[in-house]
């Protein structure tokens, strides 16, 4: 009996890949070899219940995988950007669009520029339906039945406190770092005196090292793993999973894994299950 069923459901930055209107080498590539290298926008689901970020695929997402988001009861959103939330489409969990509506089953979690935000898109009485939307604080955590959620702050958006988020579920926990750069200090000391059995981080630049603290490419997740290994929240055993890919880092998927199964990295692909236990 596995703990935890994770599907990542979408493995790639903001423009997608191949890029929405691009037609760049790494796009041309990507469309011409397809499987593995058609990315669309990134999230998570654990189990049926339980979802990480709300992106404009989530549509697409749900028929091609044969999810049934009626089933959700935790939405955990990291920050505003249109690619991990889609505040919008959330306004087809109200009547007449949901038989029967979905506010008084989903519990929406996010920080206060993504919850005012889907506030705004939802706009009727449903928002203020109680413990639907919920504003959540880096440094807290959050029991959800089976789950306990800890908050964990992003660096990520310099006008937007971004979160992360750590799910443990049965003693087995996955840290979901997606949309940060190398953690501050602060973030660090939180993460001390944790542990971790999975991590699934951004990798958005690929090989190259990126060039702003917002994002990680292949030589900050290094850094950030070394970091981590350093603070005991992983050990060298413990498996680390890329995603959120731009096509500006240009690499295939194999040639990806090429780059860093060596170092025992996993490169994730849209659609791609690990099960924890």
């Amino acid at each position: 009996e596995f703990l935890m069923k994770i599907q990542i459901l979408g493995t790639a930055a903001g423009e997608g890949w191949p890029a929405l209107f691009c037609n760049c080498t790494a796009c041309q590539k990507a469309r011409t070899l397809g499987g593995k290298n058609i990315r669309t926008r990134s999230s998570l689901q654990i189990d049926d219940l339980l979802k990480v970020d709300f992106p404009p695929d989530s549509l697409s997402h749900a028929n091609q995988y044969g999810l049934e988001f009626h089933k959700l009861e935790y939405l955990l959103i990291t920050h505003s950007h249109s690619d991990h939330l889609d505040a919008n489409g959330l306004e087809f969990l109200t009547q007449p669009y949901s038989v029967p509506p979905r506010y008084d089953s989903l519990r929406i979690f996010g920080n206060d520029t993504s919850i005012s935000s889907i506030r705004t898109a939802i706009n009727r009485a449903y928002s203020a339906y109680p413990g639907f939307l919920n504003t959540v604080e880096p440094y807290s955590s959050i029991s959800l039945d089976a789950y306990e959620i800890t908050v964990v702050k992003a660096n990520h958006k310099p006008d937007e406190i971004a979160l992360n988020y750590m799910i443990t579920k049965d003693h087995s926990s996955v840290l979901y770092a997606c949309d940060t750069g190398y953690y501050d200090s602060a973030t660090w000391e939180y993460l001390q005196d944790k542990r971790v059995d999975l991590v699934i981080s951004e990798c958005t630049e690929g090989p190259n090292r990126a060039d702003y603290l917002t994002h990680m490419g292949y030589p900050d997740v290094l850094e950030f793993r070394e970091k981590a290994l350093k603070i005991g929240l992983v050990d060298t055993g413990t498996p680390w999973i890329l995603t959120h890919f731009s096509h500006g880092g240009g690499l295939m998927h194999d040639e990806l894994e090429a780059l860093v199964e060596p170092e025992g990295f996993r490169v994730a692909w849209d659609g791609m299950v690990v099960e924890t236990g």
